[in-house]
């Protein structure tokens, strides 16, 4: 097994995009987060994903913002519908994670949460 260290930046293209050249591709910035950071977002996943839970649908969007929060330092390549590049703030976080829609966002979520493992794809580049 061959992990990522904590505190190490990953980039992360989305399915969608693999497809794509790669200059056309929008990389994401994703932390490698410590125990101390991934033990309660886990803890949180399951909780919002429980049959019995009547707000899990919020809590599960909740938790897709927050581990975004954590773990995106920032992208690359992502542009507007003009074709305008967007530049990622770390000052305006919040507001530059909602630019992603929900079903990107959750796909980079639990990218985030699997940051630490390597494929073996990648341990061979």
């Amino acid at each position: 097994m061959i992990i990522n260290e904590p505190g190490t930046v990953i980039d992360y293209v989305l399915t969608e995009d693999r497809k794509k050249q790669k200059a056309d591709q929008t990389t994401f910035r994703l932390n490698v987060l410590t125990d101390k950071l991934h033990a309660p977002l886990v803890k949180q996943n399951l909780k919002s994903t429980k049959e019995d839970n009547p707000n899990g649908q919020d809590e599960m969007i909740s938790w897709v913002n927050d581990v975004l929060m954590v773990g995106l330092q920032g992208w690359t390549n992502l542009v507007n519908g003009q074709g305008i590049e967007i530049v990622f703030d770390k000052d305006r976080q919040q507001d530059m994670i909602h630019l992603v829609p929900l079903l990107e966002r959750s796909e980079l979520a639990n990218g985030v949460m699997l940051a630490n493992k390597i494929t073996e794809d990648d341990s061979k580049n």
